[in-house]
Formats: C-alpha cells, sequence, structure tokens
C-alpha cells in the first residue's frame, strides 16, 4: 500500500478461530517505525472505518469457526521521508489457549517526495447476456479514482457497439457533473466528459441501446475507455469486454382450407392461416403476415382486416397482416374470407 504524508490508510483483516471449541482473542498493534495505529470492528465489512463502527477494547469471543471483520487504520506522519515503507503488525492471542497465537504482517510506504499520483479504474457490463432484435441493451461503465490528488480533464468513452442502435436520450451519469457538457453522442462513440475528479471518486454512466444484429451476426461486444491527465502526465485505461449472444425465434406458419375444395364463381372459399412462435423463452417480434391470392380468387375479408395491394399482372392480390409480437409459444390466426370470380 502506498499513500502520500499526513494520509491516513485503511487496511481490511479477518480474525478466524479455528479451534474446536469457544476462545477469546487478544488483539494488539505494532510498527516498526511507531506510526499510529488503531484496530476498529469492521460491522459492515467494507474494508473502511465508518460512522458508528468501534474501536476494539479487550477481548473478541468467537465460536469454533466464527469470524470478525476488522481494519488497521495507520497515519502517516507528515514528516515522513521520501519513500519511508513501515512494517506493522497485528497479533491475536488466544485468551484460552496458552501460548497460541497468530500474527499478519502489512507494509505501507509513503509516495516518494510526497508525489500526488491518481489511477483509474473502469469496468463494464450489460444487462443482458443474450438477446434477440428489437431487445433493449443497457451498458454502465463504472469508475474509480485511487491513489492521491486528482484526475484532471477525464473523459468516458464507448463506441455503440456494433449490431446496435443507441437511444440519443439514454445517456447518463451518475452522479451527474453540474457545470459540465452533458454526455453526447458523436461519430459512432457515447462521450461523458467528467472534468476533474479526486482519489475516491467513483461512480457510472450508461447508455442504452436496440438489438439490431447484422445478418449472421452472433454476438454483441462493448466496451469503454477512459482518458486522464495526473501527476504522472497523460494516462487511459480500457475497460474489459462484455458480450450479448444473439438468439432467435422460432416461427411457424400453417394455411389450411376452411371451406369445401371445390367452388364455383361466387362462391366463397374460406382459409385459416396460424402463425406460431415455437420458441420456449424468445418472442418474435414485428410479425409480418403475408399471403398472395392466386388468380381466380379475389379477398373478400379477413379477422383481422387485411391491407391488400394489387399483385402482378400473372398474379392475384397481396394480403399482409401487422400481428405485432407473438409471446414464446404463443399463435395468431387470421381468418381470410376468398371470392371465387372465374373459377
Amino acid at each position: 500500500m502506498v499513500a502520500a504524508p499526513s494520509d491516513t490508510v485503511t487496511l481490511a483483516h479477518t480474525l478466524t478461530n479455528e479451534g474446536n471449541g469457544p476462545d477469546s482473542f487478544l488483539l494488539s498493534t505494532a510498527s516498526a517505525r511507531g506510526w499510529s495505529t488503531r484496530l476498529f470492528l469492521d460491522a459492515d465489512a467494507n474494508g473502511s472505518v465508518d460512522s458508528g463502527e468501534l474501536e476494539v477494547a479487550g477481548v473478541i469471543a468467537l465460536a469454533p469457526g466464527a469470524s470478525e471483520a476488522l481494519v488497521l487504520w495507520i497515519e502517516i506522519p507528515a514528516a515522513a521521508p521520501p519513500a519511508t515503507s513501515d512494517t506493522l503488525r497485528v497479533t491475536a492471542q488466544s485468551v484460552f489457549g496458552s501460548g497460541v497465537s497468530a500474527s499478519v504482517t502489512d507494509i505501507v510506504s509513503a509516495l516518494p517526495g510526497g508525489t500526488a499520483r491518481v489511477w483509474m479504474e473502469l469496468s463494464g457490463s450489460v444487462d443482458r447476456d443474450t438477446a434477440t432484435a428489437g431487445d433493449l441493451l443497457s451498458y454502465t461503465l463504472s469508475y474509480r479514482v485511487t491513489g492521491f490528488g486528482s484526475a484532471e480533464q477525464v473523459t468516458i468513452g464507448t463506441a455503440i457497439p456494433s449490431g446496435t442502435t443507441a437511444l440519443a436520450n439514454s445517456l447518463d451519469w451518475n452522479p451527474a457533473r453540474p457545470g459540465l457538457a452533458a454526455p453526447r453522442l458523436a461519430d459512432g462513440l457515447a462521450l461523458y466528459d467528467l472534468g476533474t475528479l479526486l482519489a475516491g471518486d467513483s461512480g457510472t454512466v450508461s447508455l442504452k441501446t436496440v438489438a439490431d444484429p447484422e445478418p449472421g451476426q452472433t454476438v454483441i461486444r462493448s466496451s469503454g475507455w477512459v482518458s486522464y491527465e495526473s501527476g504522472a502526465g497523460a494516462d487511459s485505461v480500457v475497460s474489459n469486454e462484455v458480450e450479448t449472444w444473439i438468439v432467435s425465434a422460432e416461427p411457424s406458419l400453417e394455411k389450411s382450407l376452411a371451406s369445401a375444395d371445390t367452388a364455383r364463381a361466387g362462391d366463397a372459399v374460406r382459409y385459416t392461416l396460424t402463425a406460431r412462435n415455437l420458441s420456449t423463452d424468445i418472442p418474435l417480434r414485428d410479425v409480418i403476415l403475408v399471403d398472395t391470392l392466386p388468380p381466380g380468387l379475389a379477398y373478400e375479408s379477413s379477422t383481422p382486416a387485411a391491407t391488400v395491394e394489387a399483385g402482378a399482372s400473372e398474379g392475384g392480390q397481396v394480403l399482409s397482416w401487422q400481428l405485432g409480437t407473438i409471446e414464446p409459444g404463443g399463435d395468431v390466426t387470421v381468418e381470410l374470407v376468398q371470392i371465387g370470380v372465374n373459377c
């Protein structure tokens, strides 16, 4: 662990009773250089000292196999020489086991010459492992600033994933950065200008897209990057890559004659058309059913009503129905009536 003079450092530890009976433990800390140290109970086990968390006083009683989260707190003296390291030891002494104890050692160093330096971390996530055309994909990039000092001119960016369409009003950041330009889409990128961030700052930026895969595309991939200036100059970090696999529904169409198999001019000919989604978990979206009438038949009516267009010179009328979404395992039936015109 590296820190600046006058800073405090917290290190997470865990005390565990590995014996076969209940025991109590007396804890102590020691600094080779005499730096100030304290030991706290870490009630939420998050590795930091939070409001209301108590400093260790007296012994800690534990049942067999039980554990207690602890935080070692160290203050680096303002006068610590450049590049100084301190060795810190935490010791647990068994009250009931004579001579039984265990220790752990940590090393904390002061930055050379007190130089301020920050590092940025960036990780990506997507809310869907699989998707089909039309699904909404929500992408999130989580950032964190570590070290000491500030990161300047911070910009996070991500390319709009191939096979998706970005929703322009979906770009967001948390926390927001008042006074700075709003997140924006530009040249196929989603960009977030965060300005200046301090060590310890963290947050997220997000983007929503609609899956619109190219023919034959099997996976949608995405990653992001962050660029910034620090005490060591310009730097940048690339996030992990996230993937969403493209899956498809299973459409089926059946057409059957619902009237006599012979007809004269003027007779009604009835058909039933049934569109099905054979998939058990993937919806079939934006379904359009099209049926071209053979010569000699004219459209009379249907349930639901059809959109009718004139066919080619050698063909009959072209009928179409906007069926919308068919849920997994679902179906939509069209009852069609045609009139024999020239049978």
